[in-house]
């Protein structure tokens, strides 16, 4: 019975006096800390409310393969009233799913279904042309290029059905213009060159006869139009372009989803949804990452949408950190130290990350709470365990008595 009391006791000191909150650390960044949640009591609390003043020292982040799970998010239509004045919606999280491929999930109460068809580490668009284009007509000629810049990969397409659809202006830093014919003669390429400003370098590919024409400087060469081969521009090795395809109609022309590797780079995942008895549509879901949002995707004619992001339980055990902590300004600053992502007491203040971000300058979003209860907790479980000890061990012993 001692035991239940000091349980009992506990439990509601900290139900009335404890204090809960959730703060955002910046490397570097001092009294910037901002309480995000509430107390159990349902009131506000602030930093000053936690008597506490907060420092993010440093941060590590140990390098490691993130893992991803599929989140199911669910639409909160507000009042009336409120929507009126907000115009906006929140949502909440009704599930996490792990990566399982073509496992069947049922979407919360209703007849809607999910399952992950193909996850990509590094999600690319492959393309497949027919290999016999001889008998193909140019209703639409195009050209696919890779092109490789200081700025990354970009693909990119030239059409020459459409208006301006061949050109492409050096927006990549490539350090020269691209245009597309499917037929043009040398006086043509001739008259482009007169016409270019100087100063500035210009690639016109010819399709039918398959050849590239350098406009650098004052002087035109010609290369040969393969495709899968690397052409580079003079004087910068590492800049260039890769001819993927170059056809008479881009309608035969497809696009496969594929990974560019197994390093996680550019993470997606394929999903099929359904309603029950009804045909699958396609979603692709990658996470947030620096710079750019996440790619949720919203369900028609439901109020779900899901997501993509990182399992955050396991990537905060590869993150280090330690926080300068200060009760007032009369006394001198405590440092916490935070090995792998494992929450640290601080006079009754139990410090929790719930996310690293090695984002400039770094970041930890932390979990604050205060339990007061606490030690009645842990004498109320100590003698309850006792207790517990003491009542087997009795039962046992009459038992040994009962077959003796």
């Amino acid at each position: 019975m001692a035991g239940l009391a000091f349980l009992l006791a506990g439990f509601a000191i900290t139900y009335f006096y404890g204090q809960k909150g959730v703060i955002n650390l910046e490397v570097g960044k001092i009294n910037s800390l901002k309480i995000d949640s509430n107390a159990s009591d349902g009131a506000d609390q602030s930093a000053t409310g936690l008597g506490l003043a907060i420092t993010l020292d440093s941060l590590r982040i140990h390098p490691y393969t993130p893992e991803y799970e599929i989140n199911l998010w669910k639409k909160e239509t507000t009042s009336s009233h409120a929507k009126s004045s907000s115009g906006t919606s929140s949502t909440s999280l009704v599930g996490v799913f792990p990566m399982e491929p073509m496992k069947i999930t049922k979407i919360d109460t209703t007849d809607l279904r999910f399952r992950l068809k193909e996850f990509y580490p590094n999600f690319q668009f492959s393309y497949q042309y027919p290999s016999v284009r001889d008998t193909i007509k140019p209703r639409a000629p195009g050209i696919t290029l890779e092109l490789k810049t200081k700025e990354g990969l970009p693909i990119v397409t030239l059409r020459s059905d459409q208006p301006k659809k061949h050109l492409l202006g050096d927006i990549v830093s490539l350090g020269a213009s691209l245009e597309f014919y499917w037929n043009i003669p040398i006086d043509s390429v001739k008259e482009i060159a007169v016409n270019n400003v100087k100063g500035v370098n210009k690639i016109v590919f010819s399709g039918a006869d398959t050849t590239i024409y350098f406009l650098l400087e004052d002087s035109i060469s010609t290369q040969p139009l393969n495709e899968n081969v690397f052409y580079t521009l003079p004087g910068q090795d590492s800049t260039g372009f890769t001819v993927l395809f170059c056809y008479p109609d881009v309608a035969l022309l497809k696009a496969v989803p594929s990974s560019k590797g197994n390093e996680m780079t550019n993470p997606v995942a394929h999903v099929e949804i359904w309603k029950e008895g009804g045909n699958a549509i396609d979603a692709f879901l990658y996470p947030e990452t620096r710079g750019r949002k996440g790619g949720d995707f919203e369900i028609p004619a439901s109020d779900y949408k899901l997501g993509l992001s990182v399992n955050k339980e396991k990537a905060k055990k590869h993150c280090d950190c330690t926080i300068s902590v200060q009760k007032d300004s009369s006394v001198k600053s405590d440092i916490l130290t935070i090995v792998s992502g494992k929450p640290v007491m601080y006079h009754g203040y139990r410090f929790s990350p719930v996310e690293c971000s090695d984002r400039f300058p770094g970041g930890v979003i932390m979990e604050i709470g205060y339990m007061p209860g606490r030690t009645p907790i842990i004498i109320g479980l100590l003698l309850t365990g006792i207790a517990l000890l003491l009542f087997l061990s009795k039962r046992f012993q009459a038992n040994q008595g009962q077959k003796a």
